[in-house]
């Protein structure tokens, strides 16, 4: 059964789709959660290839939407930045870049941005001995912006948070 569900999801991620009930019409919402893999650098598992995510990959499963694939690897490429950069890296105006991010996530553009980015925090100090100024500069904050970013959404600091999944 396990088999059959996996390949069910390959030849659906193959075809740029989302999974669907029978009878559900309504657009599924992509969000950070769905498509985050890793921040760090390594080949996809066996597990990963099956949905559809290839070697080289961006660090994210491929949506089937390009809109938020690229947006996804933006954020991923240079961290915590403002709507009108992303939509200047883009070649989209802020504001539609505001609007679609609602209409494809159901979040705003700084709440998916966060989301990704408290992702890729947690890996980082789960699974590196990177210093926490080197994961804020790597996820574009200041340290004390991202020590409060994380401690927002965490309710830890990084340091308390890495001493405790050690």
């Amino acid at each position: 059964m396990k088999k059959l569900i996996i390949l069910i999801i390959f030849a659906n991620n193959q075809l740029g789709g989302n999974i669907m009930e029978e009878n559900d019409e309504r657009y599924q919402k992509i969000t950070p959660e769905q498509l985050f893999i890793t921040i760090l650098e390594r080949e996809p598992t066996e597990e990963e290839r099956w949905t559809g995510v290839e070697s080289g990959y961006t660090g994210h499963r491929p949506t089937g939407n390009n809109f938020i694939d690229l947006f996804a690897r933006l954020v991923r490429k240079y961290g915590k930045q403002d709507g009108e950069f992303f939509a200047q890296k883009m070649g989209v105006e802020r504001d539609d870049l505001y609007r679609a991010m609602i209409a494809m996530t159901g979040l705003s553009l700084p709440e998916w941005v966060n989301r990704y980015l408290l992702l890729a925090a947690t890996e980082l100090l789960e699974q590196t001995d990177l210093s926490i100024t080197a994961i804020a500069k790597r996820l574009g904050f200041s340290i004390q912006n991202f020590t409060d970013f994380f401690k927002k959404y965490r309710n830890v600091s990084p340091k308390q948070w890495r001493q405790r999944r050690r």
